[in-house]
This record gives C-alpha cells, sequence and structure tokens, in this order.
C-alpha cells in the first residue's frame, strides 16, 4: 500500500504461499544460505524466503473501490472460511466477520485504521490489489475495474525485496509478526 500511495491494499491468501521463518529474523547478510533444518533465529531473510512466499509473478494495480464493493469483496474473501485460497489479506482498513452467519452477511464492520467507519455506500477510496484479483480471480469478479486501473509494471516480490531492503539501509530490525487487530473473527 505504502508503494502505490493508496488507501487500502487487498490481496488473496492463496497468492501467500510461504512464511517467513518462524523465530525472530533480521537482515544482516543477504548471501547468508540457511541450513534446511535444526537451527534457530535470529534468521537472514534470503531472496529464497521472499521467492517462497510471492511464487507467482503477480503484478500490482491500482482502482478504485466503492464502499459497497469493499464490503461484498470482503464477503467474498471470507464465503469459504476456513479455507485460505480467496481469503483476504489486508493493509489500511479492518473489518470484522462471522464465519456462523450465512455467506452473503458474514462481514460484521468495516473501518479505517482510525476507527472510521466504511459505509456499504458509493463513496470511493483507492486500492492496490494483484493482477490476478483484478481480473476475477479467486471469485473476486465486479468489485475491482480493470478498465480504470493503473497499472505499475511492479512485481509484489520486487516491492517485498525493496521493502526490506529499504528497512536494512534505514537501520530497522524487522520484527516478529504480532497479531494486530486487522481482522477479526466475532465468533472465535
Amino acid at each position: 500500500r505504502a508503494a502505490a500511495k493508496t488507501d487500502f491494499a487487498i490481496t488473496n491468501g492463496g497468492g501467500l504461499r510461504d512464511t517467513f521463518p518462524a523465530a525472530t529474523y533480521k537482515v544482516v547478510n543477504t548471501t547468508y544460505k540457511r541450513p534446511a533444518t535444526g537451527v534457530t533465529g535470529p534468521f537472514d531473510v534470503t531472496l529464497g524466503d521472499a521467492i517462497s512466499v510471492l511464487p507467482f509473478g503477480n503484478s500490482i494495480a491500482t482502482s478504485k473501490i466503492s464502499g459497497q464493493q469493499l464490503w461484498d469483496a470482503l464477503e467474498n474473501g471470507v464465503s469459504q472460511y476456513p479455507s485460505a485460497g480467496r481469503f483476504p489479506q489486508i493493509s489500511g482498513f479492518k473489518f470484522t466477520f462471522d464465519s456462523s452467519k450465512a455467506v452473503g452477511s458474514r462481514i460484521q464492520t468495516v473501518t479505517k485504521l482510525d476507527g472510521t467507519a466504511i459505509k456499504k455506500d458509493s463513496t470511493m477510496y483507492t486500492v492496490v490489489t494483484n493482477d490476478f484479483m483484478l481480473y476475477g480471480g479467486d471469485g473476486y469478479v465486479g468489485f475491482f475495474n480493470p478498465t480504470m486501473a493503473k497499472f505499475s509494471g511492479q512485481l509484489l516480490l520486487d516491492i517485498l525485496v525493496n521493502g526490506i531492503k529499504a528497512d536494512m539501509a534505514a537501520g530497522k530490525v524487522t520484527e516478529t509478526p504480532k497479531a494486530d487487530g486487522r481482522i477479526v473473527r466475532t465468533n472465535a
């Protein structure tokens, strides 16, 4: 989302095929070859790790999405929960859902990060997504308008790698991920 300078970002969980090492890690030596077993962190992040996470060569596209379309896209994303393929991975907003509800009525709330409600209306927002979703992959048909989309030519993989390199140059250490409440299942 930062690279595309949009309000929101959304990608399908099925496009993320792996995780980074399951211990704390930081970028120190990008040529480091990590043994396959028997090692605990901290780990260096390698290009191979990034390729394992994003192996498909998807590019990004920016477009506009209405509040209603966002709600509908999220409904599509949770419609097969707990299956991960179309489950949305997001940035720039939060949502709650109840997986015990009927498909089509699972999304409970959608808010900006500051808590402002995103209504089911025609208010337009900028969004970045991948080309697979833009063209209706994983059932995301009609939510993103390909004819209005702007293609940067950037690959998701390159954005990830460049982000890690920028953090490294800035002296930032990548943190072990933690739940931040962007996506909450209310019937947990």
